[in-house]
């Protein structure tokens, strides 16, 4: 009775393992793509600083049509 139970346990943790492993698995394919995700966040934090550091500089002068249609078509 004991080893019946036994091995039984033994095929609950076998089965525990395998689905540890696949969740180690996803964890780290998650981590990776965080990564990506930050980076990409920095690079968007930053291009948002540019901007408006550009629009202070505008607003403190006299710009021109031309000047504020080739901004349109670069922030495009």
């Amino acid at each position: 009775m004991f080893l019946e139970i036994l091995r039984g346990l033994q095929a609950d943790l076998a089965s525990v393992k395998t689905d540890l492993a696949s969740v180690k698995t996803d964890v780290a394919a998650l981590q990776r793509q965080g990564a990506s995700h930050t980076r990409t966040l920095d690079v968007l934090r930053q291009d948002v600083r540019m901007i408006r550091a550009a629009v202070n500089d505008i607003a403190r002068t006299d710009v021109t049509s031309g000047e504020v249609e080739a901004l349109h078509h670069d922030l495009n």
